[in-house]
């Protein structure tokens, strides 16, 4: 007979949001900022991380950006780097 087998089962991280919210200098990309965003959805649920990146100054309505810094730091962040 042998002894059973135990062993230390790492559960995988939970599900990761990543949202690109507007500021008031990029509030016309969405006709103003809403109100309603994923954190006011989710922010407080414990089986989602939650990030935001703000969108930068030169986001338009046909395009948005964000700072390539800020981006790498989330993404860390999200994979745990």
């Amino acid at each position: 007979g042998g002894a059973p087998a135990y062993g230390w089962r790492q559960e995988p991280p939970p599900p990761a949001v990543l949202e690109f919210t507007c500021t008031s200098e990029t509030a016309s990309v969405q006709n103003g900022c809403p109100g309603k965003t994923y954190w006011s959805l989710m922010g407080g649920l414990p089986w989602v991380r939650y990030y935001n990146l703000l969108l930068a100054k030169n986001s338009t309505s046909k395009a948005l950006y964000i700072e390539g810094p800020e981006l790498q730091a989330a993404l860390d962040l999200i994979w745990g780097v």
